[in-house]
Protein backbone atom coordinates (compact mmCIF):
# COMPACT_ATOMS: atom_id res chain seq x y z
CA UNK A 1 0.00 0.00 0.00
CA UNK A 2 3.26 2.40 0.48
CA UNK A 3 4.35 2.13 -2.79
CA UNK A 4 0.07 2.87 -4.45
CA UNK A 5 0.69 5.83 -1.82
CA UNK A 6 3.93 7.00 -3.13
CA UNK A 7 2.77 6.91 -6.72
CA UNK A 8 -0.21 9.03 -6.41
CA UNK A 9 2.13 11.26 -3.98
CA UNK A 10 4.28 12.27 -6.92
CA UNK A 11 1.72 12.97 -9.09
CA UNK A 12 0.05 15.35 -7.32
CA UNK A 13 3.39 16.78 -6.70
CA UNK A 14 4.39 16.54 -10.74
CA UNK A 15 0.50 17.86 -11.56
CA UNK A 16 0.07 14.78 -13.23
CA UNK A 17 -2.94 14.61 -10.20
CA UNK A 18 -5.02 17.19 -8.87
CA UNK A 19 -3.82 18.94 -6.40
CA UNK A 20 -6.79 17.79 -3.61
CA UNK A 21 -6.20 14.21 -4.61
CA UNK A 22 -5.41 12.34 -1.27
CA UNK A 23 -2.95 9.68 -1.56
CA UNK A 24 -3.77 8.47 1.57
CA UNK A 25 -7.70 8.18 0.44
CA UNK A 26 -6.97 7.04 -2.97
CA UNK A 27 -4.18 4.22 -2.06
CA UNK A 28 -7.37 3.09 0.00
CA UNK A 29 -9.66 2.86 -2.90
CA UNK A 30 -7.34 1.55 -5.47
CA UNK A 31 -6.82 -1.55 -2.98
CA UNK A 32 -10.51 -1.53 -2.38
CA UNK A 33 -11.55 -1.72 -5.31
CA UNK A 34 -9.09 -4.04 -6.88
CA UNK A 35 -9.80 -6.39 -3.85
CA UNK A 36 -13.34 -6.67 -4.44
CA UNK A 37 -12.94 -7.70 -7.66
CA UNK A 38 -10.62 -10.25 -6.74
CA UNK A 39 -12.61 -11.69 -3.59
CA UNK A 40 -15.67 -11.69 -6.08
CA UNK A 41 -13.87 -13.53 -9.08
CA UNK A 42 -12.53 -16.31 -6.49
CA UNK A 43 -15.73 -17.11 -4.93
CA UNK A 44 -17.08 -17.52 -8.52
CA UNK A 45 -14.33 -19.42 -9.13
CA UNK A 46 -14.57 -21.40 -6.05
CA UNK A 47 -18.12 -22.70 -6.49
CA UNK A 48 -17.05 -23.60 -9.98
CA UNK A 49 -18.97 -21.07 -11.35
CA UNK A 50 -18.15 -19.11 -14.63
CA UNK A 51 -17.20 -15.56 -13.51
CA UNK A 52 -18.94 -12.56 -14.88
CA UNK A 53 -16.25 -10.90 -15.50
CA UNK A 54 -12.75 -11.28 -17.10
CA UNK A 55 -10.22 -10.14 -13.96
CA UNK A 56 -7.42 -8.85 -16.05
CA UNK A 57 -9.98 -6.45 -18.08
CA UNK A 58 -11.81 -5.11 -14.67
CA UNK A 59 -8.47 -4.32 -13.02
CA UNK A 60 -7.50 -2.35 -15.90
CA UNK A 61 -11.24 -0.82 -15.71
CA UNK A 62 -10.79 -0.03 -12.73
CA UNK A 63 -7.28 1.58 -13.36
CA UNK A 64 -8.54 3.71 -16.03
CA UNK A 65 -11.44 4.80 -14.31
CA UNK A 66 -9.80 5.69 -11.12
CA UNK A 67 -6.97 7.70 -12.99
CA UNK A 68 -9.45 9.47 -14.99
CA UNK A 69 -10.49 11.12 -11.89
CA UNK A 70 -7.66 11.62 -10.28
CA UNK A 71 -5.99 13.36 -13.28
CA UNK A 72 -5.31 16.94 -13.70
CA UNK A 73 -7.20 17.72 -17.10
CA UNK A 74 -4.86 20.65 -17.73
CA UNK A 75 -1.75 18.68 -17.29
CA UNK A 76 0.26 17.88 -20.25
CA UNK A 77 2.69 15.15 -19.93
CA UNK A 78 5.62 17.55 -20.19
CA UNK A 79 8.12 18.41 -17.62
CA UNK A 80 6.61 21.58 -15.84
CA UNK A 81 8.67 24.52 -14.64
CA UNK A 82 8.73 25.34 -11.16
CA UNK A 83 9.27 28.62 -11.39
Amino acid sequence: LDLIESIVQEGVECQAFRAGVSPRLAKRMIFGALEEVSATWLGFRREGVKTPFDLQEAATEITEILAAGFRDRSFSGEERSTQ
